[in-house]
């Protein structure tokens, strides 16, 4: 502080001094005339007083003055430039720029302006003008948009120039034609995976080309049906264009094109040609958005393809919605640049379950070689087939009948080999079942299901025949065919296979060979000659059935298991989620067919598990496994009709059910085991048997010993470890406390000490 003090009266005293010094300076120049200037003289004495300088007569000599002529005013020129540039300002706005200040580029062009210089009359410049002003400040105005100040060099050229901003001229957006073709894809294709399996020959077949009702393709081509439907395209906010008013346009593709020289549809022969005949529609700029607005009847959008390669560069990425059926495409991405873009749209088709109904002539047994089978079996239809009728019922419940269903002369082909039948559509895909009342004469004998699946080679496969019901599973398959095999019902009466008319006392057998046995019955054609005659045993041991043909000729003859007095059981093993535990054993009547996964929902799975059955109720069977797929047949089991049923029992939990057995017939068991509470608070300790975890645990003999142990001072040492109860957790807590204010404390005093 001291010291700023005595900086400061320094200061001071040193200004003072400064400035008394300048006073006296000052002073001494006010008193003479030192410099020898005139002095004038009211006397006129011309002495030379304060004159150090004049003559020493003090006489004055005048000079005459010389008149000096004006000279003219120096003068520059100023050259002003006149430009419209679109970049660079906002358009009806202007500049004025200085030499070096502003160089024109792409979007300029030489323009006209009005220019006033000094304020003076606007003066019209067209691209360039010179003006020839007196050299200095002058101001320059372009009378519109902009002034501004602007020397004049003397003898020299000074440039400005004068730019005005205008708006872009709208330029003609470059046209693209996209050339549409529709395609409609068989039901075999369902989903994008099966579209991307079908190489771009085999799309030719399964996607034909279409256009719409009333319509012409190319004539003599492979074409598809035609079809309602339509298309927008729309470039960002101008009008939607569609395909109103728009024709097709014919066109084909050949095998025999050099594009092609393949046999695609396996003819032989490089004959076909397949329709593309495509819808064109031009527009301007882009990307364009496509969207089928208007889609045929049953049927969904699928696909989008670009095949050429140039073109398909233009397909916007990720574009492609399914469920809005549009995508996108920008044309300024055609690495072709031909100003033409070829864009396919493919249609997917409901689920189909195609119905081809067969009638055998007499003598005609169905075989296991389909083809043979087709040849020797040909299709009839319900008209003019009295008695014949089906009902297709999918996994959804919902029921078809073949009054509804349209009939298809063409509904697979395989080169110019066409299958007719009915076309059951939109089945959904799961468990289907067919049901048919056989046409008046005849029986529904056997039924084979074969996948038109483009992609896999799928063997047919028979299906059992119950009760004029078949079931198949179409979960994998879009589109199949079920081939219902009719043949001649039999005669009444007479012997059997299995019966003779030789046997017994000379009636005829049955067909089941000797059921009913005893009196006036016979056994088999190799039988009864020796035994019988008139006897009311209808044959002794020797005589009556052979071997497996319907018994000893004694009371019922039910010993032969192939004469049909057995039957089978299918078991199938579900193990499903629930709010709590339980078991439930369905079991349907013999020949009744439900879907067996019906009985559960979806949280249920196949598994292992162990029964045991018990004929007629009282004979012990051994008890066998279903294996991991959840499924089991157990055949040969004697029929229960006018005797005991049988039991089929869980041999963990212990539960039985009856079941009945009808010959050459199949009875269900749906067995589920309902378990509780998935991520609740259950355990595997709350169930029994080490894993077969829905049966309830005994009680637990243990359960209550926790109770009765409180501190653990009777238990053995079996370590070393400080043991606290709950007061000696209040003292820790506070002796804690103290050390932390003890430690605060010793800080404080740190602090105060350094102070």
């Amino acid at each position: 502080m001291r010291r700023t003090m005595l900086i400061m009266r320094f200061f001071a005293t040193l200004g003072l001094t400064l400035w008394l010094v300048g006073s006296v300076s000052f002073q001494v120049a006010a008193q003479g005339n030192e410099t020898g200037t005139e002095e004038t003289v009211d006397d006129g004495s011309g002495n030379g007083t304060g004159n150090s300088t004049g003559n020493s007569t003090g006489e004055s000599t005048e000079e005459p003055v010389e008149t000096q002529e004006e000279e003219p005013a120096a003068t520059g020129t100023l050259s002003v430039l006149v430009f419209v540039c679109t970049s660079g300002g906002d358009p009806e706005t202007g500049a004025i720029f200085l030499e070096g200040d502003f160089s024109p580029d792409d979007s300029c062009t030489p323009g006209s302006a009005s220019v006033a210089i000094d304020g003076g009359e606007a003066t019209g410049v067209d691209g360039s003008a010179d003006f020839t002003l007196d050299a200095g400040i002058h101001s320059i105005a372009e009378t519109t948009t902009a002034a501004r100040k602007v020397e004049v060099v003397a003898d020299g050229t000074t440039t400005v120039t004068v730019v005005a901003y205008a708006a872009p001229e709208a330029q003609a957006l470059p046209e693209t034609t996209i050339r549409l073709i529709k395609h409609d894809c068989v039901p075999s294709i369902q989903t994008k995976s099966d579209f991307d399996a079908l190489e771009s020959n085999a799309r030719l077949v399964a996607c034909p080309a279409i256009v719409r009702p009333d319509e012409t393709g190319s004539d003599g081509a492979v074409a598809g049906d035609p079809a309602d439907f339509d298309f927008s395209f729309v470039v960002g906010e101008d009008e939607p264009l569609t395909l109103a008013g728009v024709a097709p346009t014919p066109d084909q593709i050949c095998e025999d094109a050099d594009e092609l020289n393949t046999d695609v549809d396996g003819d032989g022969a490089l004959s076909t040609c397949f329709d593309a005949s495509y819808y064109a529609v031009t527009i301007q700029g882009g990307p364009v958005t496509i969207t089928e607005t208007t889609v045929p009847e049953k049927h969904r959008f699928g696909a989008a393809d670009l095949p050429d390669e140039n073109d398909a560069l233009a397909l916007v990425a990720d574009s492609i919605d399914d469920d809005a059926g549009h995508f996108a495409v920008d044309p300024s991405l055609d690495a072709s640049g031909d100003g033409v873009l070829v864009v396919h749209v493919y249609n997917f088709s409901p689920p189909r379950v195609a119905v081809v109904v067969r009638s055998c002539p007499d003598g005609v047994k169905v075989t296991a070689d389909l083809a043979t089978d087709l040849e020797d079996c040909p299709a009839i239809t319900q008209d003019g087939t009295p008695g014949l009728d089906v009902t297709l019922k999918d996994k959804d419940g919902q029921e078809q009948a073949i009054a509804n269903a349209p009939f298809e002369e063409k509904l697979v082909c395989d080169g110019d080999q066409c299958l007719a039948g009915y076309a059951f559509d939109g089945v959904a895909q799961g468990s289907v079942t067919v049901k048919e009342t056989a046409p008046d004469g005849l029986i529904f004998d056997s039924a084979v299901v074969e996948s038109d699946s483009l992609t896999a080679d799928v063997e047919p496969v028979a299906l059992k025949v119950k009760d004029g019901v078949v079931t198949l599973d179409t979960t994998d398959d879009g589109n199949v065919t079920v081939h219902l095999f009719n043949v001649a019902a039999p005669d009444s009466g007479g012997g059997g296979d299995t019966g003779g008319d030789t046997g017994g006392n000379g009636t005829t057998g049955n067909s089941t060979g000797g059921d009913s046995g005893g009196n006036e019955t016979s056994g088999n054609n190799t039988g009864g000659d020796t035994g019988g005659g008139g006897d009311d045993d209808g044959g002794s041991n020797t005589g009556g059935g052979g071997d497996h043909t319907g018994g000893d000729g004694s009371a019922n003859g039910n010993d032969g298991e192939s004469s049909g007095v057995t039957g089978s059981v299918e078991i199938y093993m579900l193990y499903c989620l629930a709010d709590s535990d339980y078991l439930d054993m369905e079991v349907l009547d013999p020949g009744q067919e439900v879907d067996p996964y019906s009985f559960g929902d979806d949280t249920c799975l196949q598994d292992v598990n162990e029964f045991q059955i018990t004929l007629h109720s009282r004979d012990d069977l051994d008890p066998f496994d279903v294996g991991y797929d959840g499924y089991e047949l157990v055949g040969g089991l004697p029929v229960t009709a006018g005797d005991d049923p049988h039991l089929i029992t869980d041999t963990l939990s212990g539960t039985s059910v009856p079941f009945e057995v009808e010959a050459d017939t199949v009875t269900e068991v749906v067995v589920l085991v309902w378990e509780c509470c998935p991520g609740g608070d259950f355990t595997d300790e709350d169930y029994s048997n080490q894993g077969e975890f829905y049966y309830p645990a005994d009680e637990d003999q243990f359960a209550n010993d926790e109770e009765a142990v409180q501190d653990g001072e009777d238990l053995p040492d079996t370590g070393t470890a400080m043991a606290s109860s709950g007061s000696d957790g209040t003292v820790l807590l506070l002796f804690g406390l103290g050390c932390f204010f003890a430690l605060g404390g010793a800080y404080r005093f740190r602090r105060t000490r350094l102070r």
